[in-house]
């Protein structure tokens, strides 16, 4: 459930490797994994670690999710 969440978050992101090669005719890139342009992870793996933020905040760790608002600093 969580990967497929941050999937679909991803998949609208300005800063994902395939929008990006779509939209700006002058990104290049090597590599030929699906990847953030922001923080350089190979999305496969970063969408399934229960302990990884995006950079962008989009999305949070699970320890963050799950936090009460009043521990997780937000009041």
């Amino acid at each position: 459930m969580t990967y497929q969440r941050r999937n679909e978050i991803c998949k609208g992101c300005e800063f994902e490797s395939d929008n990006r090669k779509r939209d700006d005719k002058d990104f290049k890139t090597i590599r030929f994994d699906r990847h953030c342009t922001s923080c350089g992870c190979t999305l496969s793996a970063k969408l399934r670690s229960l302990s990884s933020d995006c950079p962008k905040g989009k999305w949070v760790s699970l320890e963050k999710e799950v936090l009460k608002p009043e521990e997780n600093g937000k009041n």
